[in-house]
């Protein structure tokens, strides 16, 4: 879908679909959310950030796991990195197919590599008290499926996430 984006030209006409789902987030309701999203799958977790991050009230720790091919297909970059000024929020950034391993600034968390069972394992294995984590997942069909199945074979069951 990403790909797609990027040929769009002003004044073209697109159809839309979605958003899907419905998820309503209550301040301190988990101890940590974990957000799988990859390419346009950024756009619904934005706005969970933004309500989390801005809430001075809040006590919630988000941890983004955000996939796209290259570097430059991130969605969002800037503002992103403007939320990892926030003590609760961090981001792993996971790049499938760039060529340039250097590409990425200092202190940024990046893998090369594909968003596999054994990464969901390392990212999710910090998370204590997995019944009071929500994990949030936003990409295509095939990426959603292997999600839930990664996150199913590491303990989380079915009340602890959501699909967009």
């Amino acid at each position: 879908m990403s790909q797609y984006v990027k040929t769009w030209k002003e004044g073209d006409a697109i159809e839309w679909r979605g958003p899907y789902g419905n998820f309503t987030y209550k301040p301190n309701k988990y101890n940590h959310i974990i957000m799988l999203a990859a390419g346009t799958g950024i756009a619904p977790m934005l706005q969970v950030i933004r309500e989390i991050i801005l809430n001075e009230e809040e006590n919630t720790f988000v941890h983004l796991i955000y996939t796209c091919r290259t570097y430059q297909d991130l969605l969002m970059k800037s503002t992103l990195d403007e939320f990892t000024a926030y003590w609760n929020f961090t981001i792993q950034y996971i790049l499938s197919q760039e060529p340039n391993v250097k590409v990425h600034r200092y202190g940024e968390q990046v893998h090369y590599g594909r968003l596999d069972e054994a990464l969901i394992v390392k990212e999710t294995s910090s998370v204590k008290d997995i019944s009071n984590t929500m994990i949030l997942i936003c990409g295509t069909k095939s990426f959603d499926k292997d999600m839930i199945k990664y996150i199913t074979k590491a303990g989380y069951a079915k009340n602890n996430y959501f699909k967009f």
